[in-house]
C-alpha cells in the first residue's frame, strides 16, 4: 500500500496552511497555491501508482534456489533476479523472503538501490536446523516516488519451495556379504510376477562406477573387471515396515543404525513417488506401530510419509504400558493443499502414542495383521535390524505367504556399536555369524540386504584378507 513521506506530509501541511490563508484573508493567489500543491501531490501519487504497477506486473523477477533439497546445517542459496528491457526507476531496495526457521549466515538478505538499474539481483545463504518443507516467499521490492513524496512496499516475482532433509550419513553401503548394491537402477520387469530387487546382467567396467558393484566372481572368470547392478521389478502395492525400537540407537550420533535405515526408508517413498506406486507405511516401537498410513498414491501421501520417516526416532527399550490402545487417526484423507489440510493432517501425524498394542513381537505382529488386511498381494518391505533375529525369521516366513515379494533391508549391529572396530577379527566373526543368517533369511520371493556404514564394512572384510567379500 503506498504510504506518504515526511515530506509529502511536509508538503500537505503547505497546501493546507495556503487554503487557510486563503479562506482567512479572502485571497484567490493563496487558494491558487494551495490547488498548485494539492495538483502537484496528485500528479506525483498517480505516476507513482504507474511505477508500481510497471516494476510488479510487467518486469520479470523471478527466484530461483541452488538446489530443491537440501539437508539440516547444509547451506542454501535463494537468488532473486528483477530485469526489463530498459533502466527500472523507483526501486530503492530488494529484500528476499526466506521462512522463519532458516537462519542467514552468508550473502545478502536485501539490497540498496541507489542508482537505476536495467536489473537488480540479492542472493542470502541460509542454512535450517530442523527437517521439512519450507517456502521462500515471494520478494518484496521497496520503491519510492522520484519526489520522494510516496513510497511502497510490494511483492513480486516467485514462491519457491525447498525440502530439508535431516542430516544423514554419507557412507551408506548396501549389499549383500560385502558386495554393494546401487539401488534406483533399472525399470519395472514385467517377467517377473512381484515387486523386489532382482540380479541384472554384468556389464563390463567403465570408468565412474563404483567399486562396490564390482562381480568379484564374474571378474575372476572373465579377467577383466565386471559390474552387476540391481533392478527393481514390478508394479504392486507396496507396505513399507520401518522399526525404530530401541534396537536401533545402537552406534555414535548421527550414524545410529536408525540414521541409516531412514535413509533406505526415504529411498523407498522417492522410487514409489517416480513411479506413482501405492504406498502404505507403518513404524514399529516396542509396543507396536506408532504410525500407521493405510496404501495410496499421490503427492500429499508420500509428503506425509516422508515427514513420518523424518521424525522418527529410537523409542525407549524399557517403554511398555497398560493403557488402552489408540483408536487409528486416518489422515489419508487430508490431501488438499489449503492451509486447513496441511495443518490438520500434521497434526495427525505428529500425534503421540501407539495407534495399536501388539504382544512381545511387535515387528511380526504388526506386518502380520497389516499384510492380513490388504487385498491383493503386496510387496512387503521391512526395514530393521538384526537384534531379534527369531522374530524377523518368523516375520519374513509369515509375510512370505501373503506377499507377491519381501524385501528386506537389516542393518548388522555389529557394525554400529561403538568399540566393536577394537578387535577387528571378533568383530569379523560377528559379520559372519550375520551373514550367515542374512543367507538364511534368502528364498524364493525374499531378498535380503544389509545396511551398514561403508567406511566399517570395509574396514571387517579387510581384516579378513578376503578384501570385499565374506567368506562363503
Amino acid at each position: 500500500m503506498m504510504q506518504p513521506t515526511r515530506r509529502c506530509l511536509a508538503v500537505l501541511g503547505v497546501g493546507s496552511t495556503l487554503a487557510a490563508l486563503a479562506v482567512l484573508l479572502q485571497s484567490t493567489l493563496y487558494l491558487y497555491g494551495a490547488l498548485g500543491v494539492g495538483a502537484w501531490v496528485v500528479a506525483e501519487a498517480v505516476s507513482f501508482a504507474r511505477t508500481v504497477r510497471t516494476v510488479v506486473r510487467e518486469t520479470e523477477t523471478t527466484q530461483t534456489l541452488s538446489e530443491p533439497t537440501t539437508s539440516v546445517e547444509r547451506p542454501l542459496e535463494s537468488r532473486v533476479t528483477i530485469a526489463d528491457g530498459g533502466v527500472i526507476h523507483g526501486v530503492t531496495g530488494v529484500e528476499l523472503s526466506p521462512p522463519l526457521v532458516a537462519t542467514h549466515v552468508e550473502g545478502a538478505e536485501r539490497i540498496d538501490v541507489t542508482q537505476p538499474s536495467a536489473t537488480y539481483s540479492v542472493a542470502g545463504v541460509y542454512e535450517f536446523d530442523v527437517a521439512g518443507t519450507f517456502e521462500f516467499g515471494p520478494a518484496t521490492v521497496s520503491l519510492a516516488s522520484a519526489q520522494g513524496l510516496f513510497t511502497e512496499r510490494a511483492p513480486v516475482g516467485n514462491a519457491v519451495s525447498c525440502t530439508v532433509d535431516p542430516s544423514t550419513p554419507t557412507d551408506i553401503a548396501v549389499g549383500q556379504g560385502g558386495n554393494r548394491i546401487s539401488l534406483g537402477v533399472g525399470e519395472h520387469d514385467a517377467e517377473i510376477g512381484g515387486s523386489g530387487f532382482t540380479l541384472g546382467e554384468p556389464r563390463q567396467y567403465v570408468t565412474g562406477d563404483p567399486q562396490g558393484l564390482i562381480d568379484w566372481k564374474t571378474t575372476a572368470r572373465q579377467g577383466e573387471p565386471y559390474v552387476r547392478e540391481y533392478e527393481a521389478a514390478g508394479e504392486l502395492e507396496t507396505l513399507l515396515f520401518v522399526d525404530h525400537r530401541h534396537s536401533t540407537a545402537v552406534g555414535p550420533e548421527g550414524r545410529r543404525a536408525g540414521d541409516y535405515l531412514r535413509s533406505v526408508a526415504r529411498w523407498l517413498v522417492d522410487y514409489a513417488r517416480d513411479r506413482d506406486d501405492p504406498l502404505g507405511f507403518s513404524a514399529i516401537g516396542e509396543e507396536g506401530p506408532t504410525v500407521y498410513s493405510p496404501p495410496s498414491s499421490g503427492t500429499a501421501q508420500y509428503r506425509r510419509i516422508a515427514t513420518q520417516i523424518y521424525d522418527l526416532s529410537p523409542t525407549d527399550a524399557g517403554e511398555r504400558s497398560t493403557q488402552r490402545p489408540f483408536t487409528e487417526l486416518d489422515a489419508s484423507s487430508l490431501d488438499g493443499d489449503d492451509v486447513f489440510d496441511r495443518v490438520l493432517s500434521s497434526f495427525a501425524e505428529q500425534r503421540p502414542g501407539y495407534v495399536e498394542q501388539v504382544t512381545e513381537d511387535p515387528l511380526f505382529d504388526t506386518v502380520r495383521s497389516t499384510v492380513a488386511r490388504t487385498r491383493g498381494d503386496p510387496w512387503v518391505v521391512l526395514v530393521t535390524t538384526d537384534a531379534n533375529q527369531a522374530e524377523l525369521t518368523e516375520t519374513v516366513r509369515a509375510s512370505r505367504k501373503r506377499a507377491a515379494h519381501v524385501t528386506v533391508f537389516v542393518a548388522p549391529q555389529v557394525l554400529f556399536e561403538e568399540g566393536a572396530l577394537a578387535d577387528l577379527e571378533a568383530a569379523y566373526e560377528q559379520y559372519t555369524a550375520f551373514e550367515e543368517f542374512r543367507r538364511r533369511l534368502v528364498s524364493e520371493h525374499v531378498d535380503v540386504f544389509e545396511v551398514a556404514p561403508g567406511e566399517r564394512l570395509d574396514a571387517v572384510l579387510a581384516s579378513s584378507g578376503t578384501g570385499r567379500e565374506v567368506r562363503r
